[in-house]
């Protein structure tokens, strides 16, 4: 859910933020046509989750008995609202003003990008300010960040890239825009549903960073109107963002997700993942996918 929840806003996936300039989209732009259409599609997602787990889900929550995989003992862990069972200090002070950072710089992409003010500088001015607050505050610095960084991950970013680039240049690329170009250019809801798909299905075989990023070189590369073009790139984001999480690879969040469940010794295995994702993803992509084009040409357009 939270990996289907960054699509209607553009700064919350970075596969989001990878091609907006080429395809002539400002962050406003894409925030107006992809909203709407995004947030159906996430409720949707939800709302299939919910009767899916429904069954499971405790009306009320009590002790849990854990054990993480490298201790011998059960630890007991109480619903963290529990005042009872959280006896830890919270700084709420801290808590706060870091909260008023984050929303703030979210602010900041928007209302100083029209300016010509980069969304990097934006994104590492915020991140500068938390830490130099959080060493103020507590007297922490940034050693723990570097240090509990999936570092692995990114290095299986960065050679996902390198696939997508080695494909592209042994004539992937000028494949897929000879094939689908006459198709795609010729009706936007073509242009929704197969970008929408060629990116769904790419994201879950290579991950979804270089995955828009190829499809994007493929629809710039395609030649279309203005309108298509950033049609198919929107469509291509939904792929990203929501069909992607069909397998575990997909994405980088649902990797580092099942890196931090290994690590404290929850199981989760493709079989279990799957098992869900297959009821529920395809539904709420095509839902998406479809929003994405009635709300366009119907109220944007």
């Amino acid at each position: 859910m939270a990996t289907a929840a960054s699509a209607p806003i553009a700064v919350s996936n970075i596969s989001n933020l990878i091609a907006l300039k080429i395809v002539g989209l400002t962050l406003n732009d894409y925030v107006l046509m992809m909203f709407i259409p995004s947030m159906i599609g996430i409720f949707v997602i939800a709302w299939l989750l919910f009767l899916y787990f429904k069954k499971d889900i405790p009306k009320v929550s009590t002790m849990i008995p854990f054990k993480r995989a490298h201790l011998h003992s059960t630890q007991l862990y109480t619903h963290p609202l529990d005042p009872a069972g959280n006896p830890e200090d919270i700084d709420w002070k801290m808590f706060k003003v870091c909260l008023l950072i984050i929303i703030t710089t979210r602010i900041a992409f928007f209302a100083l990008t029209p300016f010509g003010i980069s969304l990097e500088f934006i994104g590492l001015f915020g991140a500068a300010i938390l830490i130099i607050y959080r060493w103020i505050r507590i007297r922490i610095g940034i050693k723990d960040v570097i240090r509990n960084t999936p570092w692995q991950i990114f290095l299986f970013a960065f050679n996902m890239y390198v696939l997508v680039y080695g494909l592209k240049n042994v004539g992937l690329n000028d494949f897929i825009v000879s094939t689908l170009r006459e198709i795609i250019a010729q009706d936007a809801l073509q242009a929704t549903i197969i970008m929408g798909m060629l990116t769904t299905v790419l994201s879950n075989l290579v991950n979804n960073l270089p995955a828009v990023m190829f499809s994007t070189m493929a629809i710039v590369d395609m030649g279309m109107e203005p309108l298509i073009v950033q049609i198919a790139y929107l469509a291509s984001v939904i792929g990203s963002d929501i069909g992607a999480l069909l397998t575990p690879i997909g994405t980088l969040a649902t990797l580092i997700w099942m890196f931090e469940l290994k690590k404290y010794g929850v199981k989760m295995t493709w079989r279990k993942y799957l098992k869900v994702t297959f009821l529920v993803i395809p539904i709420g992509l095509f839902v998406s996918l479809f929003s994405l084009y009635l709300w366009i040409m119907l109220f944007v357009q």
